[in-house]
């Protein structure tokens, strides 16, 4: 085998190594806010909770949020951001987080939280308690964007855990497997015209 070849080889055999999976871990559940039905979907890698569904498009960020437990939804996790807005009788409130306790809470009693503070359109503020009940999505509604047949937004799939959690996540490609792949096959091109010349 000539240099080439091996370097040729070496790139496939390194690309291939380094074409691990990630694990994204998100899970969703079907709720409600202000009587609206909403997805909440908790993403324990960039540590944040959305809601989307019915008007309402909020992200909230907070170090809480990366210890979700999914098999035991329980306990309150505070966030320090939120980007977005709550669709509360018509009108779309902007969060803010200036109050004490901006918390998500899931209770044992099967019903999830939000308390935080919101402002309408003209500035004025208001406290959100949105209590609603919750339950995973199911694994079969499930989409890659878009409305689930559950009305709610995707989710990141899997199978449902045995004591109510909405399944362990999704793989995903690492980001630089694919930086990787193209060059791999880059060379590869490369080598092939060379070699015919």
């Amino acid at each position: 085998m000539n240099k080439f070849n091996s370097f040729k080889a070496a790139a496939i055999i390194a690309a291939a190594s380094v074409s691990t999976l990630a694990h994204a871990e998100i899970f969703s559940y079907n709720t409600s806010l202000a009587g609206n039905p909403v997805v909440l979907s908790v993403d324990t890698d960039r540590g944040t909770a959305t809601y989307v569904g019915s008007g309402t498009n909020v992200t909230y960020s907070g170090a809480d949020f990366s210890s979700f437990n999914p098999d035991r939804p329980r306990g309150a996790y505070r966030f320090t951001g939120a980007r977005g807005t709550i669709n509360n009788g018509g009108t779309d409130f902007r969060p803010v987080v200036r109050s004490k306790e901006p918390v998500i809470r899931f209770r044992g009693n099967g019903t999830v939280s939000l308390w935080t503070r919101a402002v309408d359109p003209s500035g004025k503020g208001a406290p959100f308690d949105l209590p609603g009940p919750f339950s995973p999505v199911p694994p079969s509604s499930t989409s890659t964007g878009g409305l689930s047949s559950t009305g709610g937004v995707g989710s990141s799939g899997g199978p449902s855990g045995p004591s109510g959690s909405s399944g362990g996540g999704t793989s995903v490609p690492a980001p630089g497997i694919l930086g990787l792949l193209g060059l791999g096959i880059a060379g590869l091109a490369f080598g092939r015209r060379k070699k015919s010349k």
